[in-house]
């Protein structure tokens, strides 16, 4: 809407109703460009704005600097406003807000206003006295207006890197300081990759990660297969993801493959992931990923498991399964009111079938979620527990062990954590097992749920 009357409207609404998301995306979609610095400057107007620290009043900031940034190649005039007003009278919450929706809005129009010697020196104001989250917002939008960095950013960085590593320090603090780092150059990719490790709280190690997915050198492809075992298994999903994105890491996850560092089962690939290795890339990747995995099912001991189909009789008594369970399974598993419910549930596996439930008895490895992945935890006092790591916290880590054992384990007291890559449950269960006995138990795991 294009007139100061229609402007002041919607401000009006947004100061009104800036709690409101669905009110606050109308409202912008509404300001016309001429206007976007008209409505900032009469919310900024407001202390409840200016000093804000609430999620709601900053969204709005972020929402408005965003636009305002979107649009400079219309209006860049208004980015220099911007960068003055940021030297006002501002919570350091409030200015990070509009220090990220302006990188953000720059980002998307993908030009470089000319900033005032003015914005010039307001920037380097800020930049000298910034906390490491300010200078991380900072940092972000001088690289997109194209200015050089300063000897103030190289120092910020300096202290990021003994930030982030500092245990003793909030975990804001840390975070901070991570991101900050993820703006650096190659030589903080070790940092970055070291705090991979699951003694390390999640949201460090996933803001590693997130900084780490901002380089394309080859090097982090080999350190993040590196801390595979020991990074935190709710982040390996992640992990995967980024190898198999860049065809230029394949090469790398393909050789942890072939050397044994790795094993397939517990890359737990689906469909769709193994035809990225198996179709996409070169045809020396295809080759070397086709003695891997194929685009159906994949089995380390297919031969096995095609051995014993052969030798299961028609059919299996349930009632004698079920005891078949309860001796060899119910440690580790579950199945209605049966069982400990440690690895996976059994209770909805009735429609699977006999083939389907042999492989994946022979096979407890041939492909694993993360989740049952086991890891053993070193402890300083010299303990090695190992279990599926259920829960984690800033503070501790819970492992989860046969017939639901928990134990709790202080994260300053461990001193190392490492995946076996391999499932809690071990391969050999046929062991002293006869064809009719897996049959039986096959058949008592068939059996609809009660």
């Amino acid at each position: 809407l294009g007139n100061e009357a229609a402007a002041d409207a919607l401000l009006e609404i947004l100061r009104r109703d800036f709690a409101y998301r669905w009110s606050r995306l109308a409202v912008l979609a509404s300001v016309a460009p001429t206007y976007t610095r008209r409505v900032l400057k009469g919310v900024l107007d407001q202390a409840v704005f200016s000093h804000a620290t609430d999620p709601a009043r900053l969204e709005t900031l972020e929402g408005l600097a965003e636009l305002l940034g979107a649009r400079a190649s219309v209006t860049p005039a208004d980015v220099t406003w911007l960068v003055e007003q940021l030297g006002s009278d501002l919570s350091s919450a409030a200015r990070v807000a509009l220090l990220d929706g302006l990188a953000h809005g720059l980002e998307r129009a993908g030009v470089k206003p000319d900033l005032t010697s003015g914005a010039k020196v307001t920037l380097e104001r800020l930049i000298a006295q910034a906390s490491l989250e300010e200078m991380r917002a900072l940092w972000r939008v001088t690289r997109l207006l194209g200015l050089s960095e300063s000897e103030a950013q190289r120092t910020a960085l300096t202290r990021a890197d003994e930030a982030a590593a500092n245990a003793h320090l909030s975990l804001e603090d840390r975070l901070a300081a991570v991101r900050l780092l993820s703006l650096g150059s190659t030589g903080v990719i070790p940092r970055l990759l070291g705090l991979l490790d699951a003694r390390e709280p999640t949201e460090i190690q996933s803001a590693a990660l997130s900084g780490l997915s901002g380089f394309r050198e080859s090097s982090v492809a080999l350190g993040l297969i590196e801390q595979w075992r020991v990074v935190s298994p709710t982040l390996r999903p992640q992990i995967l993801e980024l190898l198999l994105d860049r065809r230029a890491y394949h090469d790398a996850l393909l050789s942890a493959l072939e050397e044994g560092r790795l094993q397939v089962g517990e890359l737990n690939l689906d469909l769709e992931q193994r035809r990225r290795l198996l179709r996409g890339g070169t045809a020396e990747i295809r080759q070397r990923a086709s003695k891997f995995m194929g685009d159906e099912e994949y089995s380390n001991r297919k031969a096995l498991v095609n051995d014993w189909l052969a030798k299961l009789p028609a059919e299996g008594d349930p009632t004698r399964g079920q005891q078949v369970f309860l001796d060899a399974c119910a440690k580790c598993h579950a199945t209605g009111a049966l069982g400990h419910r440690v690895g996976p549930d059994l209770t909805g596996v009735a429609h699977r079938s006999v083939e389907d439930l042999l492989s994946n008895i022979l096979d407890p490895n041939m492909a694993i979620n993360p989740r049952f992945v086991a890891s053993t935890l070193e402890t300083r006092d010299g303990d090695a527990p190992t279990g599926l790591i259920e829960a984690e916290s800033s503070d501790a880590i819970t492992l989860l062990q046969a017939e639901g054992k928990r134990v709790v384990i202080p994260r300053r007291e461990i001193k190392r954590i490492e995946s076996s890559g391999q499932s809690l449950m071990p391969e050999g269960l046929e062991a002293g097992k006869s064809p009719q006995q897996l049959r039986d138990l096959i058949a008592f795991l068939q059996q609809p749920p009660r």
